[in-house]
């Protein structure tokens, strides 16, 4: 994976492929602890503005220390790191609106924010649900 060569990543993240680290400690799960990529791929993730934010197109990467990271740009060559989301503190994970046909929008409720994600199909929908429910606390 090439492209984590390119990411101003946290101390701690690599991959198999990718030896890059950065010194800041604040995300890794313990100093020197080499994180492995779960899964990872494009969502459309919805902003903090409320009921009339719009979705805006991330990269996620769920990681084995359960932190679902979120990266902005268009293209791999241009990601730059946004934010995390600590499954580990998930209460619950769920699809909006559970027998629409169309729509797999789901919601991962942590204290204080609710993340609502659309992955765009079923079948990645499932892929998500299958990595990131075996990371919620509980």
């Amino acid at each position: 994976d090439e492209w984590l060569a390119a990411l101003d990543l946290p101390f701690g993240v690599s991959n198999r492929a990718c030896g890059k680290r950065d010194t800041s400690a604040s995300i890794g799960s313990s100093a020197g602890a080499q994180l492995v990529e779960v899964h990872s791929g494009w969502m459309r993730k919805k902003g903090q503005g409320g009921i009339f934010s719009k979705m805006h197109k991330r990269y996620f990467v769920l990681y084995d220390n359960r932190e679902l990271h979120y990266f902005e740009g268009t293209t791999m060559e241009n990601i730059v790191r946004k934010g995390r989301i600590r499954m580990a503190q998930a209460t619950e994970l769920a699809r909006v609106k559970p027998n629409d046909q169309k729509d797999f929008s789901f919601c991962i409720k942590v204290p204080g924010r609710d993340w609502v994600m659309d992955p765009g199909s079923r079948a990645a929908w499932e892929e998500w649900e299958s990595k990131l429910r075996p990371m919620l606390d509980g």
